[in-house]
C-alpha cells in the first residue's frame, strides 16, 4: 500500500515540486494550500506524514503542529517542517512539539526525500 504525505504549503509553486518529487518516488500525495485547509485535510486524508510550512493564511504551521500533537488519532504522524523562517522560537517550538525535521528554503529535495523513505522504511526508487 502507497504511503500518503499531505503538503500543507501556501506557496504554490513549491507544493508542485514536492507533489511531482514524492509522486515520482511512489507516494500518494494530497495538498492544502492554508491552515484552516490543512487541518481539514489532516482529518480528511490521514496522512502517514506531514510536509509542513510555518508562515501561511490562516493560522501558522506551528498551529497545525500542535493540533496534530494534541490529537491522539494523529499524534503519530511525523511531520517535516519546510520553512523559510529561520527563526530560533520558532525552531524550538517545532522541536518541542516533536517534528521529525525543521528544514529551511530554499530546500534538497534529495534530503526530504531521505528523510521521508527512512521514516516510512521504504527504499529509494
Amino acid at each position: 500500500m502507497k504511503k500518503k504525505i499531505l503538503i500543507i504549503e501556501d506557496d504554490m509553486n513549491i507544493s508542485k515540486i514536492l507533489r511531482i518529487m514524492l509522486q515520482k518516488n511512489g507516494f500518494v500525495t494530497a495538498a492544502a494550500y492554508d491552515a484552516i485547509t490543512g487541518k481539514t485535510a489532516i482529518v480528511a486524508n490521514a496522512p502517514d506524514l506531514i510536509l509542513l510550512d510555518i508562515s501561511m493564511p490562516g493560522g501558522s504551521g506551528i498551529e497545525i503542529a500542535e493540533f496534530v500533537a494534541t490529537n491522539p488519532k494523529f499524534s503519530a504522524t511525523p511531520i517535516i517542517i519546510i520553512t523559510a523562517s529561520g527563526n530560533p522560537e520558532v525552531k524550538a517550538k517545532a522541536e518541542e512539539l516533536g517534528v521529525l525535521a525543521y528544514l529551511e528554503k530554499p530546500f534538497d529535495l534529495k534530503q526530504i526525500l531521505e528523510i521521508i523513505n527512512k521514516e516510512l522504511n521504504v527504499s529509494s526508487a
